[in-house]
């Protein structure tokens, strides 16, 4: 018998029973899932040639699939990069004993917790252009 620690104890019979009940039931509903997203597909035609076609194209992937992902991952690369400077000075600046740099802080944070990211992006993507 494996031997139990402080954060896990090992699972008895009836445990691991259950466990894997409820492993093969997750595995039946998700297969039911696909299976009927798929059959949704077929039967709206989308799995017909000519609408997958523009995949096969080489000038397709050279002019907008990969530019559009390049694009996407330099902007991931430089928000997380951002978002964990902003994330550091905020953070240090909420610990700090000076209220008047502590309360500033402390709104800034609480502001942008408060609104849903989805919100933050259309917002943005209203902004003026530099």
């Amino acid at each position: 018998m494996k031997e139990a620690t402080v954060l896990y104890d090992a699972p008895g019979p009836r445990a691991r029973r259950r466990n894997r009940l409820l492993a093969l039931l997750f595995a039946i509903a998700s297969a039911t899932v696909v299976g009927w997203v798929v059959w949704s597909l077929g039967q709206k035609d989308q799995w017909a040639a000519q609408k997958w076609k523009p995949f096969l194209r080489g000038d397709i992937w050279t002019a907008q699939i990969i530019p559009g992902l390049t694009g996407t991952l330099k902007a991931a690369a430089i928000a997380a990069v951002l978002a964990l400077a902003f994330g550091i000075a905020f953070g240090i600046a909420r610990i700090s004993t000076h209220q008047w740099i502590r309360w500033p802080a402390g709104a800034v944070v609480e502001f942008f917790r408060a609104i849903p990211l989805l919100l933050l992006i259309f917002f943005a993507s209203y902004a003026p252009a530099p």
